[in-house]
């Protein structure tokens, strides 16, 4: 299961990954704590609905359910309530491993959502591992773990190409190309490990040993995996 602030961030943090896991014949819960709807220009209501079957969209592409959702962008706080509807989300799955942001992260609603992926999995399932995944761009991350995702790269992109909302959004605002931010990250963690492409990870909790050791040495076929 991963934990993921926004509706875009599975896919620019550790889709790549996701992929992988989802061929060995994993079963994937992309849980967005918040609607999305802040990060574009269309009225919240109409952009959290066009998000939200984006992020549907992306997700079937490796077979992934979505859940989540719980309040608007910038209106994620770490209380009880919110403590508790993950927790509630997150027994209803009963995840093997948990991927979520870190409590540092640059994004107030990524550190809320580390925080809140702590809390809960301290009430439900205290020997679950939880890993932190990279942050958009690497920006301050220092990965332990890396997971070869060459062969998983183009599918990362054409699922984050799902979220076109986002894309023309960050192109207008921001300047930004998307898929070249997430190819360059992939690079860079490649450059790191002496692979390819690769995405970062670390340890949430002493202890939490890496759970998926055969992940990195499967040969990935991608039409087999959507």
């Amino acid at each position: 299961m991963v934990i993921a602030a926004h509706p875009d961030d599975v896919e620019l943090c550790c889709a790549g990954t996701m992929a992988r896991l989802a061929h060995a014949g994993h079963d994937l819960v992309l849980v967005h704590m918040t609607y999305g709807d802040k990060g574009g220009r269309d009225e919240p209501d109409v952009l959290a609905r066009t998000r939200h079957q984006e992020a549907i969209d992306s997700a079937a592409m490796i077979g992934a359910v979505v859940d989540g959702r719980f309040c608007g962008d910038l209106e994620l706080y770490p209380d009880d309530v919110t403590t508790k509807a993950l927790a509630d989300v997150w027994r209803k799955h009963d995840p093997s491993v948990v991927f979520t942001h870190r409590p540092d992260d640059y994004h107030p609603d990524h550190r809320i959502t580390g925080e809140l992926a702590l809390a809960a999995g301290a009430q439900v399932a205290q020997s679950t591992p939880i890993w932190f995944m990279d942050t958009v761009g690497g920006v301050e991350f220092y990965p332990t773990d890396y997971v070869d995702v060459a062969a998983t790269l183009d599918l990362k992109v054409e699922m984050l190409e799902c979220h076109k909302s986002q894309m023309t959004w960050m192109a207008a605002a921001r300047h930004a190309s998307m898929p070249y931010m997430i190819r360059s990250a992939a690079g860079w963690r490649g450059l790191q490990s002496g692979m390819a492409a690769a995405e970062g990870f670390q340890p949430a909790r002493a202890g939490d040993a890496w759970p998926f050791e055969d992940v990195t040495s499967l040969t990935f076929d991608k039409e087999a995996a959507r």
